[in-house]
């Protein structure tokens, strides 16, 4: 015979462990979902390395032509501006023509290093740009973990499955100790022992 009590808490347990691990596999299909839509979103950004780039190759070209033209139309205002300033310093007079040479080299070693950092700069920027992206990319990923924890409905789950294990072994000792051949083999033993103090 079994107590009520502890059969009820048995199958209370198995019932909420049931529940728990239903629950559990919803989450997980859920988190499954999610993490399946964030990669879509992020797998080309996740893909890309430990330093993707940042900029489209579209963007990145666009950017970079910007950088050479404007550069070249700085060389070209400088020249120009320094022809006017020495003809205006010689009275009109056309500079000699190696003194305008040595100007020239000059603006255009000016506009070479200008165009070199101005395209470093961008190329820094576009992998800045890149590891902003990846960091995005992975705190979404990880939020899809922190969203629903798997790992707290499985410990719930396997919490209420040793309750039940627990209360059915609970169940079975007493079933063992209160069943009619315990019990008869208790008085047995009493006859024994009684017959041992008591001699025929």
């Amino acid at each position: 015979m079994s107590n009520p009590n502890v059969a009820s808490t048995s199958t209370a347990a198995l019932n909420f462990m049931n529940t728990l691990q239903a629950q559990q596999n919803t989450a997980f299909q859920g988190n499954q979902t999610a993490l399946n839509a964030v990669q879509g979103a992020w797998g080309n950004i996740l893909a890309g390395g430990a330093i993707p780039p940042g900029y489209s190759a579209g963007l990145d070209s666009m950017l970079q032509t910007n950088i050479r033209n404007n550069t070249a139309q700085g060389d070209v205002n400088a020249k120009d501006a320094a022809a006017l300033q020495a003809k205006q310093a010689g009275g009109g007079a056309l500079a000699p023509a190696g003194e305008t040479e040595a100007v020239n080299a000059q603006i255009d070693a000016g506009s070479e290093a200008s165009l070199n950092s101005n395209l470093t700069a961008e190329k820094t920027a576009d992998y800045q740009q890149g590891v902003t992206n990846l960091e995005a990319g992975s705190q979404a990923e990880l939020g899809v973990a922190g969203a629903e924890s798997d790992v707290g409905l499985a410990g719930a789950a396997t919490g209420s499955g040793k309750l039940a294990a627990s209360a059915g072994e609970a169940q079975w000792q007493e079933n063992q100790t209160s069943s009619p051949a315990a019990i008869l083999g208790d008085i047995g033993s009493a006859v024994g022992d009684a017959s041992a103090i008591f001699p025929t």
